[in-house]
């Protein structure tokens, strides 16, 4: 029954936000660049090796994840990896630059996580 309920979250996940089972499609992450995440295994991969990520640094890719695409506020990350914590803008912005230098070629001048000014960070779809 958990499976099942795991199962319906990770394609509902997988058709909304552009997550893909990594697990499922190997040859797909051979694709230069391409970030996937695998949400059973709890891991990450890029051009198609995995990429270890801190528990703090998964939530915070797959919050932006699941709003590919689209602008999300410092607040609503706040939210979704540090909910009932009262964590400052640095602490997320010091994450992110993390992020970006395990998952960009050149942290300097992201392709996937991007800065929009004054209003957050988001996923390129």
């Amino acid at each position: 029954m958990i499976n099942d309920a795991l199962t319906r979250a990770h394609e509902l996940l997988s058709q909304t936000a552009g997550l893909t089972d990594a697990a499922a499609e190997p040859e797909d992450r051979d694709s230069e660049g391409r970030i996937d995440i695998d949400l059973p295994m709890q891991a990450v991969y890029r051009a198609g090796r995995a990429v270890r990520l801190t528990p703090t640094e998964f939530r915070l890719l797959l919050a932006l994840a699941r709003r590919r695409g689209a602008v999300v506020s410092r607040d609503d990350l706040r939210r979704d990896v540090w909910p009932g914590r009262d964590v400052q803008a640095r602490v997320i912005d010091t994450h992110i630059a993390r992020l970006r230098r395990k998952l960009e070629d050149d942290p300097r001048q992201p392709r996937h996580i991007l800065t929009a000014l004054a209003a957050g960070y988001r996923l390129r779809a």
